[in-house]
């Protein structure tokens, strides 16, 4: 059996003591390596994180603002239906139960007031989810701006009786409205719009009772084929509720002649 000599114990000492630290600096550098890579993992999370946070945040905040913008919208243009069907109010309520020549005796004061009532009323903000309403998505508007005046021309006369009298008149309103609508939150909307308001003003017939004592002659039904108005002059006032039938012949007639029917015969 040899056995080894002191110095190759040392050399064999030595080497294991070298391969020891190289192996420990392996083990230290594999993991710092490690380190490194759960950092940039670690981060990359994070970052991913954060971009899907403020995504969602913003599309929160644009769908919010959109929200709010289109029921400002839609309170801005309730606002017009309102500041119009009130102006014509205020006009119709100008219009005497009995007919009037005019009707509207100023209609430009009618104009002004009309205009001063939405100003008054509308000026501020009015809030619109009132009443049934109530539990609706909040929206309010207000007038800020309006115009409103009689046309020039205006008013004309339309109808005339067999006198020449007016019986009936059109009456034309230009008007230029602004809404302003909000809703929940600081975002407006607003709204212009310009138009004519038309009104029709026609006196109403009257119904006019007459004794028969004041025609000459009334038949009250006269059927087609019943028989021949025998010609000649005829005095007074002539109706029948049917038509009447001529025949070759001269008629004369000194007053009003009428019938129902539309068409006469021959």
């Amino acid at each position: 059996m040899i056995e080894p000599t002191m110095s190759q114990l040392e050399l064999f000492s030595d080497m294991t003591a070298g391969e020891a630290a190289r192996d420990n600096d392996v083990r230290g550098n594999e993991r710092g390596v490690a380190m490194v890579i759960m950092l940039l993992i670690l981060s990359l999370t994070t970052a991913l994180g954060v971009g899907m946070y403020v995504s969602a945040n913003s599309d929160l905040m644009i769908n919010g603002f959109y929200r709010n913008f289109h029921g400002s919208f839609y309170g801005a243009d309730s606002g017009l239906n309102v500041a119009r069907a009130q102006l014509l109010n205020q006009v119709v309520s100008a219009v005497p139960m009995t007919f009037a020549v005019p009707p509207i005796a100023s209609p430009a004061t009618v104009a002004t007031n009309a205009a001063s009532y939405l100003t008054t009323n509308y000026g501020n903000f009015v809030a619109l989810n009132a009443g049934q309403a109530a539990n609706s998505w909040r929206e309010q508007f207000k007038i800020s701006s309006v115009t409103f005046a009689l046309a020039p021309g205006s008013p004309t006369v339309t109808t005339r009786d067999g006198s020449g009298n007016p019986t009936g008149y059109n009456y034309i309103y230009n008007y230029s409205l602004t809404s302003m609508g909000a809703a929940q939150g600081t975002e407006q909307a607003s709204v212009s719009e310009s138009g004519s308001l038309i009104l029709n003003i026609t006196a109403q017939a009257t119904a006019n009772r007459q004794s028969f004592a004041s025609f000459g002659t009334f038949v009250d039904n006269y059927p087609p084929c019943l028989g021949w108005l025998v010609p000649g002059t005829m005095t007074g006032p002539m109706f029948t509720n049917g038509a009447w039938q001529f025949t070759t012949g001269s008629y004369i007639f000194t007053d009003a002649v009428g019938q129902a029917n539309a068409n006469a015969d021959f």
